[in-house]
């Protein structure tokens, strides 16, 4: 194991019948690192994620967080450990307050997670959704519903919701997506204000957002790494890169 490697990756495919989603894909992101994944539609971003994750089982390779080899961990395990994960659409509680879903977060990778008694704000895990929330300046949010919170906002409270207790690794999956332009705009802010420590990883359509915020970029197509942790300038002044998205894609990783 490479020193002050957070979180490895080696040689991962996923298979569908006879379709390999993802072919022996390998990567090497350091603690704290800012890393994005960026490639065409259909190129294994999101199975990669959820190859990291714990949502699909591997079909061959490792996965390791630090020294711990965690490729056979369910989902539960990977999130006690430190890896976490947000999703393309919020997954979040639309009935009930800002409040109450970081304190599920919260509760949910403590020992007395199962307890039926009621959490009171002043304990410690109503102090920990206050540090989260202070973290992403939303604490003037904590009493309103979910589901009167703008797209915007409510990528913040997943967000904060992946950030509960010992977070190591947060895999975010589109973190921009369908935001307007102002909230665009505050999500990269606020991921580059979170402690040092936490290793981020992104997928995001949009190059220019997520080139943005990366050191280091790999990239996939077809289900193959092309380019593995490259710094931006690299990509940007890759010619088969440029071609590959502006000649075919667009704008869009």
């Amino acid at each position: 194991m490479m020193e002050g490697i957070t979180l490895r990756v080696d040689r991962v495919s996923r298979a569908f019948g006879a379709l390999l989603a993802v072919d022996g894909v390998s990567l090497a992101i350091a603690e704290g690192e800012k890393h994005a994944i960026l490639g065409p539609n259909g190129s294994g971003k999101t199975t990669l994620f959820n190859l990291i994750s714990g949502d699909l089982p591997l079909t061959k390779g490792k996965v390791f967080l630090g020294q711990k080899d965690i490729s056979d961990y369910p989902v539960y395990r990977r999130i006690r450990h430190g890896i976490r994960r947000t999703y393309q659409n919020t997954l979040l509680f639309s009935g009930l307050t800002v409040f109450e879903n970081l304190l599920l977060s919260v509760r949910g990778i403590l020992p007395e997670r199962y307890s039926l008694r009621t959490v009171r704000t002043s304990s410690e895990a109503g102090d920990e959704v206050r540090r989260i929330a202070a973290l992403l300046r939303i604490e003037d949010l904590l009493p309103e519903s979910v589901a009167d919170l703008s797209h915007g906002n409510q990528k913040l409270i997943e967000i904060g919701m992946a950030l509960a207790g010992d977070a190591r690794v947060i895999l975010l999956d589109e973190p921009v997506a369908g935001l307007s332009h102002e909230d665009r705009a505050l999500i990269p802010r606020v991921l580059s204000d979170l402690p040092e420590s936490i290793t981020l990883v992104m997928i995001e359509h949009d190059m220019n957002v997520a080139l943005q915020f990366a050191e280091y970029v790999t990239v996939l197509h077809n289900g193959k790494a092309i380019r593995e942790r490259v710094t931006v300038d690299q990509i940007k002044q890759d010619q088969y890169i440029q071609e590959l998205y502006v000649g075919g894609q667009g704008t869009h990783a």
